[in-house]
């Protein structure tokens, strides 16, 4: 199985234990699952702390920070993966820059059978390619407090 993220970028902290639970049932279903998560905004933070730890606790599972940019190799950055892997996904450079998250996010969801989201209201970026994974007949774990429901 394999697994992507998204979340709303101004989620809260008290995500964490809904987010742990989701990613702890879809291991339960596949101890050797791979996750992908992006790397913008609180919820994709929230996902790369928690994913850290998982990967220690389970060592069949591999996680992978998906980037829409490449880091610039003269910068110093701090521990924002937490040591999880990256990947850049082929492609993405030819694309202007302001269009790169879209493609990274089509990317996970073409790459992905299961999506764990933050998703509260119908508009923004969250949305949109949760909304896309859902008319794909990706499975949806949505772990907000007041969900969004893509059913209806």
């Amino acid at each position: 199985m394999t697994c992507c993220f998204f979340g709303h970028s101004d989620t809260k902290e008290d995500v964490i234990p809904r987010l742990t639970e989701a990613i702890e049932k879809v291991i339960a279903e596949d101890p050797g699952c791979t996750f992908y998560v992006g790397n913008k905004g609180s919820f994709d933070f929230y996902v790369i702390r928690v994913m850290s730890e998982m990967v220690k606790k389970y060592p069949g599972i591999s996680c992978t920070v998906v980037l829409s940019v490449l880091p610039d190799p003269n910068a110093e950055y701090p521990d924002d993966y937490k040591g999880l892997p990256t990947l850049f996904p082929e492609g993405i450079e030819k694309r202007p820059p302001k269009f790169r998250i879209n493609y990274r996010n089509d990317w996970m969801v073409r790459n992905s059978d299961t999506v764990i989201c933050f998703v509260r209201k119908g508009r923004g970026g969250a949305y949109k390619f949760t909304n896309s994974a859902y008319k794909k007949k990706k499975r949806i774990i949505n772990v907000a407090d007041d969900p969004y429901d893509f059913g209806s």
